[in-house]
């Protein structure tokens, strides 16, 4: 009974540990922005034509989805060490 109690606790817990292990911010010079941005794109890209969320003859990108993807690439730009 008391194995149980300890795992129901540890399960509890264990939904309120945050995901990111690295310590890492989105902000970056302008420069290596510009760089990833290109990279962004294409992943935003990638994802509306892999989910079939645009037509095959046109090409518009998602600006929050391309956000999204810079944000992520800044923050891993930006980690100091390996989790």
């Amino acid at each position: 009974m008391k194995l149980w109690a300890y795992i129901f606790i540890f399960l509890i817990f264990a939904n309120y540990v945050s995901g990111q292990t690295v310590v890492s911010s989105c902000v970056a010079p302008q420069n290596i922005i510009n760089l990833y941005k290109r990279s962004a794109d294409k992943l935003a890209v990638r994802r509306v034509v892999y989910t079939g969320n645009t037509y095959k003859d046109s090409v518009t990108i998602n600006k929050q989805l391309s956000n999204y993807y810079l944000k992520a690439l800044l923050a891993v730009y930006n980690a100091t060490a390996l989790a």
